[in-house]
């Protein structure tokens, strides 16, 4: 069974949203018979710790090189949002040569990290992402 990581920007105040966005985004992987893992869900249980950034970076990067590709969730809800562990984590997997997948809001595409990706898809409602990224992660890892 193919391995996904998740990259995405922390923004306490909207884990709500960013839950909701990975729970369908790891429907859709499930939808290919694949497997993910998100820092967040599956270390922290969707609970902010005083981990050091480079106790987190640590295990992701162990994370990362035992997974098939990174699927960077590029979608923030202010512009204040760095995105600083996101691209780190990308440049991390593109060193790996990982396939990368990118998602972001249609209003947002953050045009230095979505260069990276092998395969991207922008989404205008929550009620997309699902599909999209279905459809994304199958292009991805059936090509013909």
């Amino acid at each position: 069974m193919k391995r996904i990581f998740l990259c995405y920007s922390i923004e306490q105040k909207h884990l709500s949203k960013l839950q909701s966005r990975l729970e369908l985004i790891t429907l859709a992987a499930h939808d290919q018979n694949m497997q993910t893992f998100a820092h967040i869900r599956d270390a922290q249980n969707w609970h902010f710790h005083n981990e050091p950034i480079k106790t987190i970076l640590s295990r992701s990067f162990r994370e990362i090189e035992s997974s098939d590709a990174v699927l960077l969730d590029l979608t923030t809800h202010s512009e204040l949002t760095k995105r600083t562990g996101l691209c780190i984590e990308a440049g991390y997997a593109s060193a790996l040569l990982k396939p990368i997948f990118a998602l972001w809001h249609d209003s947002d595409r953050p045009n230095m990290i979505t260069d990276l990706a092998d395969y991207d898809v922008a989404y205008s409602s929550i009620h997309d992402i699902r599909d999209k990224v279905t459809r994304m992660l199958s292009k991805g890892f059936h090509k013909s």
